[in-house]
């Protein structure tokens, strides 16, 4: 694709900055994945598809499992493929209790979950977690696919860039890829590619050498023109290290930012972020030493090392069980022994390295992760997560926010966007046109989080409840429709499953009036039965009523 020839200037400028921004974290990246995640990570000098074992300072993989569970339990705590984890929701409480409305947004939910299930969206997203748990950032890139709607590819650190707008989210990509003649004419077509590549392809050295091809991302600010792309706000653009001036291999315009970068813990003006990895490195070096000086000692133990006669260098010596070992040398003690004594003591090793996992799993999160794992009801409720690990959730809150805005939300929006386009969206109907819709988690780690905050206002509620069985006017402080409504939000309750002011005004009127007509036809009962008592009495004159009776005046003529 001919473009000017500034352009690729520009495109070089970008990518070296880019890759300038990385050069600080590289090595700390590099020392992460070789105690870490040993084949995790893509750096400059790596070769492609090595097949050498490169986990050789890793002697115990407590680490490992320990990534390997925090993957798994945000996996399946946060994003599980087997259950609801988000519902689509409107900001208008009034029109999200519209059924035709709920009833198109659980459709589109439906589809977007389908959609996740059968593209390789969770397998992705494993190895995003995986990033995010060693590295402390990840990237995915989101593309349209004709068979399964949406196609991901999530990045490993080394081999991409990311860049921060000024509100400080990721509005810009680089990555590098190194592709054969053959894969370049497959993805770009033939009349993209430059001169050396069609010309290895047309001669079947399609595979022979692998070439740099750079892909870029970032905000269209219309300085360079694309046709077609003018309504775009993000370009990205792909190209040859070695191209003729002015040739790129292809433009691409995206409605939607493609590439969700969450950053575990970025402070600062940092553009990386650091994760678990970061705090569990120390102990992981640590342990790796307390292994290699704890088998030492049991090499020495075993297999001590020896001193005997001169004698016996002519000879050699017989360590094998049974085995003799003549000397000349008569003197006692002159015979073979242990240059020195060792009695370590292993029980202690054994608890300081047992220690030191534990710390590397509770870096990880593991003790939270597991429970949901071994519990013996695999259906455990929010509460029971939150009343378990309630100091967890509390640590894990803003992380767990942080990933929901920069990595969940984006593909939710990048996924309604695409199915929009293609037409697979079902038709709105007329109210929600226009309206705003937003997301709402409801994963169990999500749910337990809020149901952290319900204690209080269980306590408080309780603690009123009591002091109302000494003093009952305590009661008057207690606002119970403000807390009903705060304990339902924090659960997540659906709209529907509770009533809005108005209508709870107009239950409220019609209970009163109910009271007040059941008490007057109590009264008018009570009259009633006091007119017929009366009616029955005996009003002789040798009677209390008939002597009240006839002092007032209601005696008969005398």
């Amino acid at each position: 694709m001919a473009a000017p020839k500034d352009i690729r200037q520009s495109l070089e400028r970008k990518r070296a900055a880019l890759r300038r921004e990385i050069s600080s974290w590289e090595p700390t990246w590099k020392e992460l994945a070789r105690y870490l995640a040993p084949y995790l990570g893509y750096f400059e000098g790596d070769q492609r598809n090595e097949g050498n074992r490169r986990d050789d300072e890793i002697i115990d993989g407590s680490a490992l499992r320990a990534i390997s569970v925090f993957v798994s339990g945000l996996q399946s705590g946060l994003t599980s493929p087997a259950r609801p984890w988000f519902r689509l929701t409107t900001t208008d409480q009034q029109l999200g209790k519209s059924k035709r409305v709920r009833s198109w947004l659980d459709d589109v939910q439906r589809i977007m979950f389908d959609i996740f299930s059968e593209s390789n969206f969770y397998d992705e997203l494993l190895r995003a977690y995986a990033e995010l748990a060693v590295f402390g950032t990840a990237s995915i890139l989101i593309s349209e696919d004709y068979d399964t709607v949406i196609r991901c590819r999530a990045y490993t650190a080394g081999e991409y860039a990311i860049g921060l707008n000024a509100e400080r989210r990721v509005d810009t990509f680089y990555t590098l890829s190194r592709l054969s003649p053959r894969q370049m004419v497959g993805r770009f077509g033939i009349d993209a590619v430059s001169e050396a590549v069609r010309e290895a392809y047309e001669n079947d050295r399609g595979d022979d050498t692998y070439r740099e091809v750079h892909f870029l991302i970032d905000p269209n600010d219309g300085k360079v023109p694309f046709l077609g792309m003018e309504d775009r706000p993000w370009r990205g653009i792909h190209w040859e290290t070695t191209a003729e001036p002015g040739k790129l291999l292809e433009v691409a315009g995206f409605h939607e930012f493609p590439v969700p970068a969450p950053r575990w813990n970025a402070t600062g003006r940092d553009v990386y972020g650091r994760g678990p990895g970061w705090d569990a490195i120390g102990d992981t070096k640590m342990l790796q030493k307390m292994q290699r000086d704890k088998l030492m000692a049991l090499d020495k133990l075993v297999n001590p090392p020896m001193t005997g006669p001169s004698t016996l260098r002519r000879t050699g010596v017989n360590l094998l069980p049974g085995g003799m070992n003549y000397s000349d040398a008569m003197t006692t003690g002159d015979g073979l022994r242990p240059v020195y004594q060792l009695n370590p003591d292993l029980q202690a090793i054994e608890y300081s390295i047992e220690k030191t996992q534990q710390a590397i799993r509770s870096t990880f999160y593991n003790d939270l992760f597991l429970m949901l794992a071994n519990s013996p009801r695999p259906q455990m409720t929010a509460r029971e997560v939150a009343e378990r690990f309630e100091e967890k959730l509390l640590m894990l809150g803003p992380i767990l926010e942080r990933t929901e805005g920069d990595l969940l939300s984006p593909t939710i929006e990048r996924v309604f966007g695409i199915m929009e386009r293609v037409g697979i969206l079902p038709p709105p109907p007329e109210e929600v046109e226009g309206a705003p819709i937003q997301v709402e988690y409801i994963s169990i780690l999500a749910q337990a989080q809020r149901m952290v905050g319900t204690s209080a206002i269980e306590q408080f509620t309780s603690f009123v409840g009591t002091l109302a069985g000494v003093k009952p006017e305590v009661l008057d402080n207690y606002n119970a429709d403000a807390a009903a409504a705060q304990y339902g939000e924090m659960l997540g309750i659906p709209a529907d499953l509770m009533y809005d002011d108005e209508v709870v005004a107009e239950i409220r009127e019609t209970r009163a009036k109910q009271q007040q007509q059941q008490q007057m036809a109590a009264m008018m009962q009570q009259g009633a039965q006091g007119v017929k008592t009366l009616s029955e009495a005996d009003t002789g004159e040798n009677n209390a009523l008939g002597a009240l009776l006839g002092g007032m005046g209601g005696g008969g003529a005398q």
